[in-house]
């Protein structure tokens, strides 16, 4: 009698990397988008955006160091990642995030210091230090292209996995990192940037709302791509991954991530009348901030619901507990708070003694 393997049950988990990864790309992203906004204010004196340069890179920094946290985090031994120094491979992309990351992180911390070192000691800053933060702005604008393009790249390099293996991720995580760390600035504007009668800057916040659509509207535009080209009009897995985001991650994928993650906040920033209603303008950025996540998470986790053996699809839910659980994502999310918290006590984000952050905010007004 002829024997014939029709099934192959219980192959192994399908999940390799979870929570973490998800949370890593988000905070990269926003770090990202961030320093983006600060290098308009450091490397090419956008006078209009000066009150949020200072915050830009806190933001920046803080987000960057809780995003490394989880990369720590996915190893389960973090000893583990000492190993990446001294077992390099030319060739893995792995090894070119390695640097990138620590050079990012290292451009950071120098540019924050040059930029407040002045207010500590209580005198004008020199025109060496403003050249120094000049010169930081534009050579990390590029680097901070490139740390995130990184994250779309080593993940588009996976040829296993259909939902990830596509030449434009890179751009579509850069557009999302925009859409993420400008709506994060403009939440952070609104909590901490009122005047002493309660008031909001509205030119800034205007400035910043026009920026965050026109990132919309190229991730937008992107994803329309990536849907009709990469997935409508292939075949094999890469239809059975575009099945999967309309069929049973439709909630996610859809409403929270195109629906009200970018229509929604596109409508409302491109709209002027729509932004004059503050709980409506902050609510959309808020919106877009959350819709940004949920691509991160629909990326990573939904592509490795497609099964390597069988048919269907794989189900897989988040455990509470644990170092890849939701407790790791609310964590992860106090930690960002919490240095948040300390930085903006500790440095003067807000008071510009210096003579460029005075005359930045002046020929602004």
């Amino acid at each position: 009698m002829e024997t014939k393997i029709i099934e192959l049950i219980g192959p192994g988990p399908h999940i390799h990397w979870g929570l973490p990864i998800v949370q890593d790309i988000f905070f990269t992203g926003i770090s990202t988008g961030a320093f983006v906004l600060a290098a308009l204010v450091y490397g090419f004196n956008n006078r209009r955006l000066a009150p949020l340069g200072r915050l830009a890179l806190i933001v920046s920094l803080v987000s960057l160091l809780a995003a490394l946290l989880n990369l720590i985090a996915d190893l389960h031994q973090p000893g583990r990642f000492a190993s990446l120094f001294w077992r390099m491979h030319a060739t893995s992309p792995m090894t070119w995030g390695l640097f990138l990351l620590n050079a990012f992180l290292l451009l950071l911390v120098v540019q924050l210091f040059f930029v407040v070192r002045a207010d500590f000691n209580g005198r004008t800053r020199s025109e060496a230090d403003n050249r120094a933060i000049r010169l930081l702005a534009l050579i990390g604008l590029p680097l901070a292209l490139l740390v995130h393009a990184y994250s779309g790249y080593i993940l588009g390099v996976v040829k296993a996995i259909p939902l990830w293996h596509s030449p434009i991720l890179p751009l579509l995580f850069l557009a999302a990192a925009l859409v993420s760390g400008l709506a994060m600035m403009l939440l952070l504007a609104g909590l901490l940037l009122r005047n002493r009668q309660g008031d909001l800057p509205g030119d800034l916040l205007d400035s910043v709302a026009v920026m965050l659509a026109w990132a919309l509207a190229g991730n937008l535009l992107l994803r329309l791509f990536w849907y009709t080209i990469g997935m409508a009009y292939s075949t094999g897995p890469a239809r059975e991954a575009a099945v999967l985001l309309f069929g049973p991650s439709f909630s996610s994928a859809t409403i929270m991530e195109i629906i009200i993650g970018l229509v929604v906040p596109l409508t409302v920033m491109s709209l002027a009348p729509l932004r004059r209603i503050r709980p409506l303008f902050f609510g959309a950025a808020l919106a877009a901030t959350v819709g940004v996540w949920f691509f991160r998470w629909q990326l990573v986790m939904a592509g490795q619901l497609l099964p390597k053996t069988g048919a269907g699809f794989s189900h897989h839910e988040p455990s509470f507990w644990g170092s890849t659980g939701i407790m790791h994502v609310m964590g992860n999310f106090a930690f960002w708070i919490f240095l948040m918290i300390v930085l903006t006590w500790i440095l003067p984000w807000q008071k510009p003694q210096s003579s460029h952050d005075h005359a930045l905010r002046t020929k602004g007004a």
